[in-house]
């Protein structure tokens, strides 16, 4: 690839341009004319556009922002916006209805995409095989397992960094349902 031609100081658009798209490195390079000339027209542009004291202040101070964003975090995903956690529970399942492991006679919706909301908290197994390992078999029904997500602002209690855990969130959307 041969170097592209760039405008001098002085030299006008239309010069630049006549010169441009009749420079044997272009003709080669791009043998099409619109688009050799959509070269030259591109590479005039950003030569004349300059960037202000202002434009790079306000660039250093972004780099500055997400460099300190980066030094507080301790894990990549802390990194990611909105509901990227995932959690799990299992739950009870008589044909009908989804219940409470701990009590039948609580009903749990178990429609995708709804989100659950509890301000005393949903507990939540950090990983799959956690909640699996124990918790499936509890009852004399069939089990459910339910995958939630989750905002990190929703986290009342626990971390979701903890590896066979649970936490506690004040609201998650259920994503998918497994019979067990």
């Amino acid at each position: 690839m041969m170097p592209l031609p760039k405008p001098n100081k002085s030299e006008d658009k239309n010069k630049f341009i006549s010169r441009c798209v009749s420079d044997s490195s272009m003709k080669s390079e791009f043998p099409d004319n619109d688009q050799r000339f959509a070269v030259c027209y591109s590479i005039f542009d950003r030569s004349r556009k300059s960037k202000t004291d202002e434009d790079f202040n306000a660039e250093i101070d972004k780099i500055n922002s997400l460099e300190k964003k980066l030094d507080n975090v301790s894990h990549i995903e802390d990194l990611q916006e909105g509901p990227v956690n995932t959690g799990y529970k299992i739950v009870g399942y008589d044909g009908k209805k989804a219940f409470s492991l701990y009590d039948t006679k609580t009903a749990i919706d178990i429609n995708k995409g709804d989100v659950i909301e509890d301000p005393n908290g949903i507990y939540l197994g950090t990983e799959e095989q956690f909640v699996l390992d124990f918790y499936t078999g509890l009852s004399d029904y069939d089990d459910l397992l339910l995958t939630y997500e989750y905002e990190d602002s929703d986290i009342l209690k626990g971390s979701k960094h903890d590896k066979n855990s649970e936490i506690i969130v004040r609201k998650a959307k259920l994503v998918d349902i497994k019979k067990l």
